[in-house]
């Protein structure tokens, strides 16, 4: 309660001569604030315990009482919303000037915490503080997502059959050294049904960890899956598909392993992924193959962010993404860093299949002023916000394209750093972009 009112309660100033005496009944701020750690996910009680302290007529918490009503209201409003920038400066005003003083009670504890519709949902820690003052974090802060680190090897078999994982919706283990014998602990833990957001990346796993993550029936509520940067082969990648247990992932991540056309094959044969709105391949081997045998799956069609950036693509993977009627709710499509020519500019920019992109990403690759002319000329990209295209070969003919260019009015970000462009060109796209180009 001192996280929340600034002063502690009568249960935290028990008389050691009172110990043995029966537990005192909660008040009215204790019982609602009991059902907020009991219920993170309900708004309900978050928005009784503000009008709660509204009713104690303490000016020390008028701040409080908006912030949570502020956050809770951002929370259900839309992205997009007029109002949300004014709601979002007010949030950071406050949360500027008393962020630190609500925390307080974890001060010791955490590394990093994040307020959720009024209160601590998300914290970073050690493991020795997770171990050892878990029971306390719980008690103050309804928290759900935590990220362990410094984990000591000595120290995860404990983690996995710690209870406090079963408060969590997300955990984040990245960077830890983590092997498959911890995968294979953490797949045994019952703590983890609630888990939607899992996040072992910038480990040592190698198929044997996935394999035991993809068997255990308590990640069977996962929605994101973070496994970038492992020793995954293409067995891994099949070991993921094949498992019903991750048929509700909307997001997986496999950037940084070895996967290759084998493991891409296997990605887009699975009907298991059929819920998958984004995918990162990013720097595995895939190859033309790899992309081709992901444009021709049914089972990618919910698709919205598509990352195959470094794979030693050419022009016939472009080509086949293009042509893919599957990949039609793509908004985010990354190709950097492959072997695209002008040839594979000319099919992204003429496929109708593109036409919802809001973000592409082509830097990197061999493109000239021809594969610019290609994507200026496009109807198929007017609903571009971003376009990468630095680190390739244009010239100030291209540059020029791209500025005079009446498909890209909602183009708000452009980049053509590392190109050859002179003045005249960086003129041109000043004057059509502005602060929105970078070069």
């Amino acid at each position: 309660m001192a996280l929340l009112t600034e002063k502690a309660t009568p249960s935290q100033e028990t008389d050691q001569g009172e110990e043995n005496l029966p537990p005192r009944p909660l008040n009215v701020g204790e019982a609602v604030f009991a059902d907020i750690l009991a219920h993170p996910e309900d708004d309900l009680p978050r928005l009784a315990f503000a009008d709660w302290l509204k009713d104690q007529n303490d000016p020390r918490f008028a701040t409080r009482v908006e912030f949570i009503h502020l956050q809770c209201t951002l929370a259900e409003m839309s992205e997009t919303d007029p109002q949300r920038p004014a709601l979002e400066a007010r949030e950071e005003e406050l949360l500027s000037t008393n962020g630190d003083k609500w925390a307080a009670p974890l001060t010791g504890m955490v590394t990093r915490f994040t307020f959720e519709r009024g209160f601590i949902g998300e914290v970073d820690m050690s493991a020795a503080a997770f171990l050892e003052q878990g029971d306390q974090l719980f008690r103050l802060a309804p928290v759900t997502q935590v990220t362990i680190c410094n984990i000591k090897e000595e120290q995860y078999q404990t983690i996995a059959a710690s209870p406090y994982l079963a408060k969590l919706t997300m955990l984040n283990l990245a960077e830890n050294h983590l092997t498959n014998t911890v995968a294979q602990a953490l797949a045994a833990s019952p703590y983890l049904a609630k888990l939607t957001t899992l996040n072992l990346s910038w480990n040592e796993l190698t198929d044997a960890g996935a394999q035991a993550l993809t068997a255990s029936p308590y990640l069977a509520n996962l929605t994101t899956l973070n496994l970038s940067w492992n020793e995954l082969t293409e067995a891994g990648a099949q070991a993921l598909t094949a498992s019903p247990n991750l048929a509700k992932l909307t997001t997986l991540n496999l950037a940084g392993n070895s996967l290759t056309e084998a493991g891409a094959q296997a990605l887009a044969a699975s009907p298991n992924l059929a819920n998958l709105t984004t995918l990162n391949l990013e720097e595995n081997d895939l190859t033309e193959g790899g992309a081709q045998a992901l444009a021709a799956s049914p089972y990618l069609a919910k698709l919205t962010t598509l990352n195959l950036s470094w794979n030693d693509l050419t022009d016939g993977g472009a080509q086949a993404l293009a042509a893919s009627p599957y990949l039609a709710n793509l908004t985010t499509l990354n190709l950097a860093g492959n072997s695209l020519t002008e040839a594979g500019a000319q099919t992204l920019a003429a496929s109708p299949n593109l036409a919802n992109l809001t973000t592409l990403n082509l830097s990197s690759n061999n493109l000239t002023e021809a594969g610019a002319q290609a994507l200026a000329a496009s109807p198929n990209l007017a609903t571009l916000t971003t376009l990468n295209l630095a680190w390739n070969k244009l010239t100030d003919a291209g540059a020029r394209a791209l500025a005079a260019s009446p498909n890209l009015a909602n183009l708000t970000t452009l980049n053509l750093a590392w190109n050859k462009l002179t003045e005249a060109g960086a003129r041109a796209l000043r004057a059509r972009f502005g602060k929105g180009v970078s070069l």
